[in-house]
């Protein structure tokens, strides 16, 4: 009987989160041109921005926090298990690790751009971050 709760508790999660997901694409307006403007060099530039921000906020972190609720709970229910122990422990490594992949990797590609646009010096000049274009929306 508890194995088919916890089968109930995450399908009930899983189509939350997946009804959260598309909603979020829904809003989203990844193409920022199209039938009511023409697109131009900066709109690839959005759309890229669109879909890193996208990626992180939309997807990455809430896939995050899901399998922190997850390990959490395998260790507050665990009771002494040795094998919920260590499911847990590995669920929370697991988005921990997941997280610092996604920031090493923005934080790569934002060191390789700013190095590469400016010819090894590490600021383009007028840029913040790489993906803050200026003129571009």
């Amino acid at each position: 009987m508890k194995r088919l709760n916890y089968k109930i508790i995450s399908i009930i999660l899983v189509t939350g989160y997946s009804l959260l997901v598309t909603a979020s694409i829904a809003n989203a307006a990844l193409v920022p041109c199209g039938t009511d403007k023409a697109c131009t060099v900066c709109d690839f530039f959005v759309l890229a921005k669109n879909i890193v921000d996208f990626l992180t906020e939309a997807v990455a972190m809430p896939v995050a926090v899901i399998i922190l609720i997850y390990g959490g709970i395998m260790l507050l229910t665990s009771g002494g298990s040795e094998d919920k122990i260590r499911k847990g422990k590995s669920a929370l490594w697991q988005a921990v690790w997941g997280l610092i992949i996604v920031f090493a990797a923005w934080l790569i590609i934002d060191t390789i751009i700013k190095w590469l646009g400016a010819g090894g010096q590490g600021v383009i000049q007028g840029w913040g971050p790489w993906n803050k274009i200026p003129g571009c929306g």
